[in-house]
């Protein structure tokens, strides 16, 4: 075994270094797990990513402008939900949730927490579509059509 760091100049000279064969292993010993927990993690991913992939794929329910709305907004959802600022909140609120009711009560009210935060941040994501088709496109529009007189020229 490898003596501690801060008893190393209190020992003889041959205790001083270590088992040749024990520091060799430990070398290689935390990187071989830590390979083998991200192999398991990117294989897990890729295989359940994958499934999830085929199945959609093969699911033919059509056009429905209902959850197209909601997939276009899923990565803002994303984006509002993981900010540092709100990310303690919903966690505080969940372990108050947790800790002050029954078990078969808090499951259905943490769901609904999900499902409130999901839809909350989709309505404020499509009042930003709504507003930056009003009042920033058309200045877009303005400054596009100035960049195109200047290339005719």
């Amino acid at each position: 075994m490898c003596p501690r760091f801060d008893s190393w100049w209190h020992h003889k000279e041959e205790e001083r270094y270590c088992d040749a064969a024990a520091c060799d292993t430990s070398l290689f010993v935390f990187p071989s797990i830590l390979f083998f927990l991200i192999y398991e993690y990117v294989r897990h991913s890729f295989c359940s990513s994958l499934s999830l992939h085929l199945f959609f794929s093969k699911l033919r329910i059509g056009h429905v402008r209902s959850i197209n709305l909601l997939a276009a907004s899923s990565f803002s959802v994303y984006l509002l939900h993981e900010e540092y600022l709100t990310r303690d909140h919903y966690g505080a609120l969940a372990n108050y949730i947790g800790d002050h009711y029954a078990k078969p009560v808090s499951l259905p009210l943490l769901m609904a927490l999900v499902l409130g935060v999901y839809l909350a941040t989709t309505l404020i994501d499509q009042v930003r579509k709504q507003v930056w088709k009003l009042l920033l496109a058309p200045v877009i529009g303005w400054i596009e059509s100035g960049f195109a007189a200047r290339l005719k020229l």
